[in-house]
């Protein structure tokens, strides 16, 4: 099930390996947060409240941009913890 927070983010609860408790993605609608559904609601919230930063930041945009310029890097871009991590 996906909830919408604004128009342009959606949210989903998923099944992430232990130790990611988010993940960002930008789409062509906006942006797409996987939330890991096996934190408790209050880390469910922190972690949302810290992937909705990198949104409000523009660290999607300045990595996806950063990563155009390097030609061969997948634009996908995961944070868990504070970190930005390719993969």
């Amino acid at each position: 099930m996906c909830n919408r927070i604004r128009d342009d983010i959606f949210v989903y609860y998923a099944k992430m390996p232990e130790g990611m408790n988010e993940m960002v993605l930008p789409c062509l609608d906006g942006y797409t947060i996987y939330i890991n559904d096996k934190l408790p609601d209050s880390e469910q919230m922190h972690s949302f409240l810290h992937a909705l930063g990198h949104i409000e930041r523009g660290d999607c945009e300045d990595e996806c941009r950063a990563m155009d310029e390097k030609e061969n890097e997948d634009p996908i871009l995961f944070f868990n913890r504070g970190e930005a991590h390719h993969g």
